[in-house]
């Protein structure tokens, strides 16, 4: 007696690094530029993207966290290293609002601000898309 073939799992994709390391671009330049809100569209398009795959919301929150953190930590380290006083901007920011004033704390505000905004924006795109075009 035979064993039943089962098949075999499907291949890793190269597809979530790939949107991932273009949405980390695209957020990155457009936190240069002041384009604070690319973090929201790059989780509604990379939740879009999952989501009309058919791929795990895992994979769409994975490669959206990853993008929005990285997208905009890379340019404050950029903008440290090229002397430019983010620290110190960061300090004066936390003590006009009255916190402590702690670069840190309004560094992490910053990445936090737009981890949730892929996050809610993976959200939407997910809901929605799930909406329009369901399942059989």
């Amino acid at each position: 007696m035979t064993q039943p073939r089962h098949p075999s799992p499907a291949p890793p994709t190269l597809l979530p690094l790939l949107l991932t390391l273009l949405a980390t671009v695209v957020i990155a330049l457009g936190s240069l530029w002041s384009l604070w809100y690319l973090p929201f569209l790059c989780g509604l398009a990379l939740g879009a993207v999952t989501a009309l795959r058919g791929q795990r919301a895992r994979t769409a929150v994975l490669t959206a966290t990853t993008a929005a953190l990285a997208g905009w930590a890379a340019p404050l380290l950029w903008r440290t290293a090229t002397g430019e006083a983010v620290a110190g901007t960061a300090r004066t920011l936390a003590a006009l609002a009255g916190l402590p004033p702690l670069a840190s704390l309004m560094i992490t505000a910053t990445l936090l601000i737009s981890l949730l905004q892929a996050l809610l924006g993976v959200w939407l795109a997910r809901t929605t898309t799930a909406t329009l075009h369901p399942t059989p």
